[in-house]
């Protein structure tokens, strides 16, 4: 008999909890997407103009929690100005996913982590390396519709010290950032 009630019971947790688990809102989440606003303290004129490439991942605990990790491409010129990278970027977002209806969920946000850079940048004919870590600070929203598919745009900073301004090829400018993606 305790077997039976054991097994009855491991049964009917098992099978409430795939039932349950269509209004759980954990999950993955990968999307590509685009940057731009990144400046050089080189020249203020010198912005790196067009969008760069992004490639992002994610995973959401519940609604309110997630964490990120980015990948981003930092590519640039400006006439004897030349910027070849990248910066990978891991941060920790806290924000509440409102369900607006019939699936679609619209969560606002604020992330802080770190972001490291690295590449050269060629300034007329003479290369230079750069890399650094700096704390990294975002406030986006995020649109998930009900098969998946989600949208997110952020506005993003990477704050350096006083000695990394110094030192730097880059200010500490906001950039924005538009991603596409699918939630599992």
């Amino acid at each position: 008999m305790k077997k039976q009630t054991l097994a009855l019971t491991l049964i009917l947790g098992l099978t409430s909890g795939a039932a349950f688990a269509k209004d759980d809102y954990s999950g993955f989440r990968v999307g590509v997407g685009a940057v731009s606003g990144q400046k050089s303290a080189i020249d203020a004129d010198a912005k790196v103009s067009k969008p760069t490439a992004k490639i992002e991942a994610g995973y959401d605990f519940n609604r309110v929690f997630s964490v990120n990790g980015s990948i981003t491409d930092q590519r640039g010129e400006t006439g004897s100005y030349k910027m070849k990278g990248n910066e990978a970027k891991l941060e920790g977002e806290v924000g509440y996913a409102f369900n607006v209806g019939q699936g679609w969920d619209i969560k606002p946000y604020v992330a802080a982590g770190v972001a490291h850079s690295n590449g050269t940048i060629e300034i007329a004919g003479e290369s230079d390396r750069v890399r650094g870590t700096t704390l990294s600070t975002a406030a986006g929203v995020r649109l998930t519709t009900p098969i998946g598919i989600y949208v997110d745009g952020r506005m993003q900073k990477n704050q350096l010290s006083k000695q990394q301004k110094r030192e730097s090829r880059f200010t500490d400018s906001s950039q924005a950032a538009v991603s596409v993606g699918f939630k599992f």
